[in-house]
This record gives structure tokens, C-alpha cells and sequence, in this order.
């Protein structure tokens, strides 16, 4: 018999929401894939704390937050190759409408404060949540860990991220990293828009890929190599906030190594007054240095609707 770890987070997309940390453990019957339950959490009420880059830690007032349950439905699109394994997400409120009308995501450069999501090495954007996999990696027999929780930051434009440059525009970016794991995580913010409309996403990301430490080049000799990390943008057009729906529309893959790239981009209908966005990066071999770095993510009405009379 296996035992089967599911932990969900509940953390904050606007600074006034409160992490959680629920663990649930249940015994499949031998040989099955475990279930995540979909019973909802209850309501819970805490209060989070932002950790600026600089300068004094603010404590806000506690403000209740409905949590969801993750489902199976629509994992097999997105999962890493072979048999999923237990999922860890996060429940998100919506963010309230941002000051850049061009831009309908809060803090998309990732220039604001950092709060702690819950546990010590999860450390989130301002208005973001981060989510990530915690399950079988089955595409590699010798991977007897899978993939596993991520460390996870704010950096900003400062050494060590200077040379080579890590921040893309501004004076910060996120980093998401394991050492000697696989990882496949990122982070995700509800937006309220105009039901109806159409939005599209974009982001820039980039990948330090290596055995080495040699922070300047990836390790690309092989294909396995060069397959190793990919990035994706994606939008719930319903406003769900499990990452792993059916509902969400993913861009294409794409691989940056070493220099910033474009990710995506991806469109989708809203269906209510609110979406959810992700970005995503995966890695699929237990390097030393398996680091994700994302920047500049931007929601804007698409261009056709704009257009539209």
C-alpha cells in the first residue's frame, strides 16, 4: 500500500489574503494513480505579511478567503510525460482592477513587495500565487523523487543576478529553481475583465539549465539536454484557479536558455467578469541547476476586439 501526500496552499493574489497550508493524506489501493478529493476547504481567515525588497516588513489585516479544491479533470493535457501523481495548487481572490488600463494584470513586472506563501522557501510576487506539481516523474525510471516543491522568489537587479543579467525590464524579475529536482511550477493571478472580451497574454522567460556552475551557459550538448526546460503561458477564460483544468488555454511551448525570450501568445474569450493567467515553466532532468526566471508579464484586451465596433 502507498501513501499519498496532497497538499493544497492558500495564499494571497492581492495583499490582503491569507496563506494556508492543509495537508490530507489517503491510501489508494495498490498499484492506482491517487485521487484528489474535491471537498472544499472551509473558510479560513489569517493574516498574510508582505516582505518588501527593502526596508520594514508591513503586516496587513486579515481578510477571509474562500479556498477550492483542485479536481482531476483536464490534468492528462498538461501533465509531464506518464502517470500524474498528487497535484499542489492554490485558491486565488481576484485582483481588483489595475491602474494601467493597457495592461490588466497587478504588479506584471514583478516590481512590488514579496510576501512568504505559507512556507518559508515560497515566496510570491505581490498580487501573484504560486502554484506547483508535486508527483511522479515517470518519463525518467531513474527518478526516484519526482517532481517536488520549488524555491521561489522575487530577485531584483542586483549581483548575483547582474552578470548574467536576470531581470529582464525594471529592477525585478521571479525566480523559480530546484537543485538536483525536477520542478514544474509558476504563478497565477485572477483579473476581473469585461465579460465577453477578448484578452491575450504574453510574458518573457528565460533558463539556466546546467550540471555546472557556471551561471553564463546552459547545458545544450544534447537533445535531452536542450528538451530539458519549456515555458508556457496560459488563461482560464472562466476564472478558475486550478491549473490544471480543461479550461485553460495554453500557448505553445516554448525554450529560452540563458537569455530572455517571448512566451506566448495566448488568447481566450472571457467567459464572466474575471480570468486567471498563468505562467509556467517545467524542467524534466535533476540538474544541479534546473532555474526558471520570468519578467514583464502583460494582459491586454486583443487587438480584434479592440477593433470591434
Amino acid at each position: 500500500m502507498q501513501t499519498v501526500r496532497i497538499v493544497t496552499t492558500t495564499p494571497e493574489v492581492c495583499p490582503t489574503c491569507a496563506p494556508q497550508v492543509t495537508v490530507v493524506t489517503a491510501t489508494p489501493p495498490p498499484d492506482a494513480a491517487p485521487e484528489v478529493s474535491d471537498a472544499p476547504p472551509s473558510i479560513r481567515e489569517t493574516a498574510p505579511t508582505l516582505i518588501p525588497l527593502s526596508g520594514t516588513v508591513a503586516t496587513l489585516a486579515p481578510q477571509p478567503v474562500v479556498g477550492a479544491s483542485p479536481t482531476r479533470a483536464g490534468r492528462a493535457a498538461q501533465d509531464p510525460p506518464g502517470t500524474p501523481g498528487p497535484l499542489v495548487t492554490a485558491a486565488a481572490t481576484p485582483t481588483p482592477a489595475p491602474e494601467d488600463e493597457d495592461n490588466l494584470l497587478l504588479n506584471g513586472g514583478f516590481e512590488g513587495a514579496q510576501y512568504e506563501q505559507g512556507l518559508p522557501e515560497i515566496k510570491a510576487p505581490e498580487h501573484w500565487t504560486v502554484f506547483w506539481y508535486e508527483g511522479w516523474a515517470t518519463h525518467d525510471p531513474r527518478n526516484d523523487v519526482g517532481y517536488s516543491r520549488p524555491e521561489t522568489r522575487v530577485i531584483r537587479a542586483e549581483p548575483p543576478y547582474l552578470d548574467p543579467p536576470r531581470i529582464y525590464a525594471g529592477e525585478s524579475a521571479f525566480q523559480a529553481f530546484a537543485v538536483y529536482r525536477v520542478l514544474d511550477a509558476g504563478l497565477m493571478q485572477t483579473v476581473r475583465v469585461t465579460p465577453g472580451r477578448r484578452v491575450a497574454l504574453t510574458a518573457f522567460a528565460h533558463a539556466w539549465s546546467s550540471g555546472q556552475d557556471d551561471a553564463h551557459s546552459s547545458d545544450l550538448v544534447t537533445q535531452d539536454d536542450r528538451d530539458n526546460i519549456a515555458f508556457w503561458v496560459g488563461i482560464d477564460p472562466t476564472g478558475g484557479q486550478n491549473w490544471r483544468s480543461d479550461n485553460v488555454i495554453w500557448s505553445a511551448p516554448t525554450q529560452h536558455y540563458d537569455l530572455y525570450g517571448f512566451v506566448g501568445p495566448v488568447e481566450a474569450t472571457a467567459i464572466g467578469d474575471r480570468v486567471t493567467v498563468f505562467l509556467r515553466g517545467r524542467a524534466l532532468w535533476p540538474l544541479k541547476h534546473n532555474d526558471l526566471y520570468f519578467d514583464s508579464a502583460r494582459l491586454r484586451y486583443a487587438e480584434e476586439d479592440a477593433a470591434a465596433p
